[in-house]
This record gives structure tokens, sequence and C-alpha cells, in this order.
């Protein structure tokens, strides 16, 4: 795999995924940085980046960088973003299925 400039990765398998450290998605990405986020999504398949804090602008601006956002049609989208859909789990949902809900571990 790579070695990246800007920021450090951590290998959460031996197949796939992996977790980054070092980026604030909230704030633009230098080319450098945003040619790393692309590259290590292809180097891993799966990217982690724990603990953003972002608006939707700036949600919609980190995921063109992996290209053209389209919508869900059959899923309600975050009003003004038909491209961002809300995965929510409530607490008293441990025991019911979600969307995304198989995502996450028990």
């Amino acid at each position: 795999m790579a070695a990246y400039q800007s920021f450090d990765v951590t290998l959460l398998s031996g197949a796939i995924g992996a977790e980054i450290d070092g980026l604030d998605l909230s704030r633009p990405l230098s080319n450098q940085q945003a040619a790393d986020l692309h590259q290590a999504f292809l180097d891993y398949k799966v990217v982690f980046l724990r603990d953003q804090e972002m608006t939707p602008d700036q949600q919609e601006a980190v995921g063109r960088l992996f290209g053209d956002l389209t919508g869900i049609p059959f899923v309600k989208s975050l009003d003004g973003y038909p491209a961002i859909t809300e995965i929510v789990k409530e607490p008293d949902e441990q025991n019911t299925y979600n969307f995304g809900g198989a995502w996450l571990p028990e």
C-alpha cells in the first residue's frame, strides 16, 4: 500500500478497511490531502474517519472527491440535500432492524 503524506492510516483487517487519523473533513482539504484520501480509499476499499463534525455542505464536498453524488430514490434524504441520508439507531432500537443497522457490531 502507498505511504500517505497528509495523515496516518491504521489497517483494520488483512483484506479490507483502514482507519484514517489526522484529517479534519470540516475544513477544505489541500490537493495532497484529497489525493491521499482518494488513494487510501482505492487501497483499502473502506475507510473510516471517526469523530468528524461536518455540515451537509461539507459532507457533499468530501463526497464529490469520490465522484458524482446521487440520492437513493426509495429513502428520504436530508431536506435540501438529496444525496445525504441520515442513518440513526436510537438506544431503544437495539433489537430492531433499521437502515444501516447491520453495519454496526452487536
